[in-house]
């Protein structure tokens, strides 16, 4: 029995011996067939560099600003007898706020109008008795006096008056109502903003080595926060008259229209400013160019003349480059490239100097895994 058990087991390890033994002789020759096949092309997409008209722009942030703001208050103190705004309300100039109560002025005019009356006809009668030579000069002087001083009080009440009747300095929008009927105000009390809004302005600083392509009336483009996708045409306005110790900028103030009321006073802001064109400025998409530590690079594909199943092979070379302005998906290039060459835009991760790839500008790359960029 024993002896049977034995030739059975034995014959088992020849079998699966034969077995594992041709399926690692099977995965032997695979990978010797691999290991001699060439290597799958690597696909990348590529732009020549292209020498164009270049309208450079400066950044700057900056906040806007009324053309005409103040915070409306009372020269005079008094109590509110009626107010004639609502909060938000467009105003025009002179147009009445808010009116104190003045009854005791009013009151105290009167009295002046009265005295006034009487002295400017005593005045009158002196005038004519004095060219007769029935007074004296100095008697005529004192009745000119009481004329001038009861004038002068006349004129200081209706001020008075005057000052009681809080008017809109300019035309614009009133803001939020801080005071109410029947409370008292003190002279320097805020009652509201009032903000002209048709126009309105932006301060912003700019380093002074742009001083000199500043001028007035150059275009500025505004963006803000509040209506994003929107931009603002306007222009520089006026530049301060000295450059800043600080920081070595300069405040510039542009101007902006503002008839459909768009734009908010103390809105933070982000301007462009545009700077003079230049002409022949070489320029590649921004995603041809890689950054790291040691500065910016651009993967440059110099054409062979060997080929690859019929697509022409590329030779990679990693140059360093100096980059200027960028404005939307296009960077300028200083320096480190010539026009006409041909850049890398994508798969920039698993290229490496002297590889050789191949051009595939048909595929999208924001529908390729991160797998996909260096190769297919």
């Amino acid at each position: 029995m024993s002896k049977r058990f034995l030739i059975i087991l034995l014959a088992l390890v020849v079998v699966f011996g034969c077995v594992f033994g041709v399926k690692a002789f099977m995965n032997h020759q695979h990978e010797v067939e691999m290991a001699s096949a060439p290597p799958p092309p690597v696909f990348v997409s590529g732009e020549k560099v292209l020498k164009k008209d270049w309208q450079p722009t400066l950044q700057a942030v900056g906040s806007v600003k009324a053309y005409n703001g103040v915070d409306v208050t009372t020269q005079i103190a008094g109590e509110i007898k009626t107010i004639y705004f609502e909060s938000g309300q467009p105003v025009k100039k002179g147009d009445l706020l808010v009116y104190l109560d003045d009854s005791t002025e009013v009151q105290q005019l009167n009295n002046y109008l009265a005295a006034l009356r009487l002295s400017e006809l005593d005045l009158k009668r002196k005038q004519v008795v004095y060219q007769s030579g029935g007074i004296s000069k100095s008697t005529l002087d004192t009745a000119l006096a009481t004329y001038q001083e009861d004038l002068a009080n006349a004129k200081y009440t209706q001020a008075e008056i005057d000052y009681k009747h809080i008017r809109a300095p300019f035309t614009g929008v009133m803001g939020i109502r801080n005071v109410n009927v029947g409370q008292y105000l003190s002279p320097g009390d805020n009652i509201a903003s009032l903000r002209a809004m048709d126009r309105l302005l932006v301060d912003f600083q700019v380093p002074e080595r742009y001083l000199s392509n500043l001028k007035p009336k150059g275009k500025l483009t505004l963006a803000v926060d509040s209506r994003p996708g929107k931009t603002f045409e306007g222009t520089i306005g006026s530049l301060n008259s000295k450059v800043s110790t600080e920081n070595r900028n300069i405040m510039v103030r542009g101007r902006f229209s503002n008839k459909k009321g768009l734009l908010y006073p103390g809105l933070f802001a982000a301007v462009t400013i545009d700077l003079p064109k230049q002409a022949g400025v070489l320029v590649v998409p921004s995603t041809a160019v890689t950054y790291s530590l040691y500065g910016a690079t651009v993967f440059v594909l110099e054409k062979q003349d060997s080929s690859t199943a019929g697509k022409t092979n590329y030779k990679v070379e990693q140059i360093s480059v100096s980059v200027g302005d960028q404005r939307g998906n296009e960077i300028v290039i200083v320096k480190g490239l010539k026009a006409e060459q041909m850049v890398a835009t994508s798969g920039q991760t698993k290229l490496h100097k002297g590889m050789m790839v191949q051009l595939n500008n048909v595929v999208v790359l924001s529908t390729m895994k991160p797998s996909q960029l260096g190769a297919q």
